[in-house]
């Protein structure tokens, strides 16, 4: 996924793989077989998972300027403004339209 590859080069300095991230920052949370198959290890709790993913959420928004837009988030509220003022779908525009839509995730 286009995702994974993005997140990976943002956090990951060349030489370091994905692999070897997961197996010294997961280890018993997630395995890696022989065949390079991913499965959740004995340690996996699903508290810990939405734990992980709100303290993403909150370093996210706590990272943004307070006062202003940063350049990435003006870009995405023309793309969606743009969406909006040309949808021909004849209904309000929903958050799985703007999810759908490509330019959205370019």
């Amino acid at each position: 996924e286009q995702w994974v590859v993005k997140a990976c080069d943002a956090l990951l300095p060349t030489g370091v793989h994905l692999q070897d991230w997961i197996r010294n920052r997961l280890s018993g949370k997630l395995e890696i077989d022989d065949q390079g198959m991913l499965s959740r290890g004995e340690q996996w709790d699903g508290e810990e998972k939405k734990r992980m993913y709100q303290e993403a959420t909150d370093a996210f928004f706590q990272s943004l300027p307070e006062d202003d837009f940063n350049d990435n988030e003006l870009a995405l509220r023309s793309l969606i403004l743009d969406f909006m003022s040309t949808s021909t779908t004849g209904k309000d525009v929903t958050l799985s339209d703007l999810a759908a839509d490509p330019l959205i995730h370019a």
